[in-house]
């Protein structure tokens, strides 16, 4: 077994990794306008500082039913002790659950895999583009990330780890899952649910219906699905109080129905294009992952001849059906020979990973509601299995399948490093020259250069890492790896960031609307969306607009327009086009918003006659 770490290296371990988490996560969220949906969010918190009212979220005072209200609680709860609220206050929240999945990570890793995986682990799962991006956002997203995480390993500890704790650890499970169901959606639930379904599938089976017994009918289990379910239900209620029975009803009935069965074809090739979706959302730690399918026993000589019988589709057939396990069952027995070559912490690890990982893909892979972040409910478990593979892999044969494809992945992930720093370096001279305009996209010449550094830099480590051979190229390399996929962050702050801002801004969109629209006016919004609260369409700019918002159902709603008034209306170009048919030469085009859509237009219905 590995040797434990001693509690003064874990204090260093955790302090090192709160800092790093910190510059992470933390460093840059003050930096530019709001993009995006993030106008949306710092909205809905800022009117409850506004209104003094936190029960009920609402965007320009109308109650918001798209999203749970867990977010703009914490973002308006640290505006309150911070005495502020503005872009940074907004991205905070995202920041400390990015920090949160770390720390998650890092007990995980030593609890599951190896007493020294900890870091590794974190180290794994923060070195992703997305993790990082949404890390450090005013999104919804990065609450689905750790709390699905914490909620899953917490789960999985009372599952399998010793008894006498087992109600503590339920009781530590569920309330992350509430959290997360509050914070993003309900499915984080049905994720923790969903790992204990694989708990049970992947259990021996003359002990699998003996431990679901005994698992799930346990007093905490029991206990924390109810609550978490009736606080969920209950808030839906008390929303329907305040908004109506009829509206929460049927705009919930639409969502479900939208976000969980496929009946669109676009919804049908999203499922056959999820896989490859999936592998570039959690590159580097799926490569890495997918090495610990790679041992596997030497074909016997009757399988070679199979294989090399028949036509070119049976050969490639048959030459997959040997190399992949039969069922689940024994592609947990291989990995346990595997985990027992390797020596991980607990006899279990592999199962609570694939029972996390398989049911949730099956899951997210069917539902129609599909983008790179809506993965991150799986993202825990495969930088877990990244983990692993990277702690064992190396400690195979030198002549082993899975050492020589560990070592060819890291030398070509090395080597992009090379490509990837040195085209950084070279636009940053390009910049720092003057032979672009990086006034432009709110670039200093000092930021430039300090971006043409750290591609240096990373070109560096990286080429010291292809140096490397053997056994130092196993230990060092993955380090430098990480080390210099760390120096991405100072890109992103520095560069990345502000051009976004620049290009993406919600604030000129907002200036214009003001600039044309006289004050006091409202602005109504008109969709082609079929749902019953559209509260969310077009919203974001508000945040930096002056003007009133409504949003009605359809036209004929509108008091003004129904009294042949002058209307201000902001619309799609699917609105748009009905709108020109059915008032005509009443509507004038006054501005189209391309930050927030080329389709996006400010229109203008003259008064009747």
């Amino acid at each position: 077994m590995p040797t434990p770490s001693g509690p003064g290296r874990t204090l260093g371990e955790l302090l090192a990794l709160l800092l790093a988490g910190a510059v992470w996560f933390f460093w840059g969220t003050g930096v530019g306008d709001f993009i995006g949906t993030e106008a949306l969010r710092a909205l809905v918190a800022r009117e409850m500082i506004e209104r003094d009212e936190y029960l009920i979220p609402t965007v320009h005072r109308r109650p918001y039913l798209r999203k749970p209200p867990l977010y703009a609680w914490t973002a308006a709860g640290m505006a309150r002790i911070a005495g502020r609220f503005d872009e940074q206050m907004a991205r905070w929240p995202s920041a400390a659950m990015g920090l949160i999945y770390l720390l998650t990570l890092y007990w995980t890793g030593r609890r599951w895999i190896d007493p020294n995986a900890g870091l590794a682990a974190a180290a794994i799962g923060g070195a992703n583009w997305l993790v990082l991006e949404y890390g450090s956002r005013a999104e919804l997203d990065a609450g689905l990330l750790a709390m699905t995480t914490l909620a899953i390993a917490a789960g999985g500890v009372a599952w399998l780890g010793p008894p006498g704790r087992r109600g503590a650890w339920f009781a530590v499970a569920y309330v992350a899952a509430l959290a997360g169901s509050l914070w993003k959606a309900p499915h984080v639930l049905w994720m923790l649910w969903l790992s204990q379904i694989g708990l049970i599938a992947t259990a021996p089976a003359g002990a699998r219906r003996e431990e679901a017994r005994r698992r799930l009918l346990h007093p905490a289990n029991l206990l924390g699905s109810v609550v978490c379910s009736a606080i969920l239900v209950g808030y839906a209620l008390l929303l329907s109080r305040a908004v109506g029975y009829g509206r929460v009803g049927r705009f919930a009935a639409g969502e479900l129905a939208a976000r969980l069965i496929p009946y669109r074809p676009e919804d049908w090739l999203g499922i056959l294009t999820a896989p490859f979706e999936l592998g570039l959302s959690t590159l580097p730690a799926c490569a890495a992952a997918m090495l610990l399918v790679a041992p596997r026993p030497a074909r016997s000589a009757n399988d070679e001849a199979i294989a090399r019988q028949g036509g070119w589709m049976q050969r490639t057939w048959r030459a997959l059906s040997a190399r992949l396990p039969d069922s689940l069952t024994a592609l947990l027995s291989d990995l346990a020979d595997f985990r027992v070559r390797v020596r991980v912490t607990h006899p279990d690890a592999v199962r609570l990973l694939l029972a996390w990982l398989i049911p949730n893909l099956l899951f997210l892979t069917i539902i129609p509601a599909k983008a790179p972040r809506y993965w991150f409910g799986v993202f825990g478990a495969i930088a877990l299995l990244a983990t692993l593979a990277w702690r064992a892999v190396p400690r195979e044969p030198a002549g082993s399948r899975a050492r020589h494809w560990f070592e060819r992945l890291l030398r070509a992930a090395l080597w992009l490093g090379i490509i990837g720093g040195a085209g950084l370096a070279a636009a940053a001279g390009v910049g720092a020259l003057g032979r672009v305009s990086i006034e432009s996209v709110q670039l200093s010449r000092g930021g430039v250069a300090l971006c043409g550094l750290c591609g240096l830099l990373i070109v560096a480590l990286s080429f010291g890492g292809v140096r490397l051979r053997g056994e130092r190229f196993v230990r060092i390399g993955p380090w430098l790896l990480l080390t210099a996929m760390a120096l991405i962050k100072p890109v992103q702050v520095l560069a990345v960031l502000p051009a976004r801002a620049a290009s993406q801004s919600l604030r000129p969109a907002s200036e214009k609307i003001d600039t044309i629209v006289p004050a006091g006016r409202v602005i109504y919004v008109l969709s082609d969306r079929d749902d019953n609260d559209r509260s969310g369409e077009l919203s974001d700019f508000g945040y930096y607009c002056r003007h009133a918002l409504r949003w009605p159902l359809r036209a004929a709603e509108i008091p003004d327009l129904a009294d042949g008034l002058d209307v201000f209306l902001l619309v799609r170009a699917p609105a748009r086009e009905k709108l020109a048919k059915e008032f005509g030469p009443r509507l004038n085009v006054l501005a189209d918003l391309a930050p927030l859509g080329k389709d996006v237009f400010l229109i203008y219905l003259a008064p009747h006659g």
